[in-house]
């Protein structure tokens, strides 16, 4: 069998999902499901205009924040 290693800066979002789902139904071989969430903290100023922001997601009582 032969394998290729790529980079691609534009992944097809379709890729990414396999990806995911496949990691994800390996681990909940061996722990619970991670409770995942991804909520963002967004600061506004006095008039709701949106200036800075913080997203992120968690998951086994974790934070894991994007970028700020």
């Amino acid at each position: 069998m032969t394998h290729t290693i790529t980079l691609e800066v534009i992944p097809c979002p379709e890729d990414i999902r396999v990806i995911e789902q496949g990691l994800l139904n390996y681990n909940l071989q061996f722990a619970p499901p991670d409770g995942y969430q991804p909520p963002t903290i967004f600061l506004r100023d006095a008039d709701q205009t949106l200036v800075g922001g913080l997203p992120g997601e968690t998951y086994w009582g974790w934070l894991h924040i994007s970028i700020l």
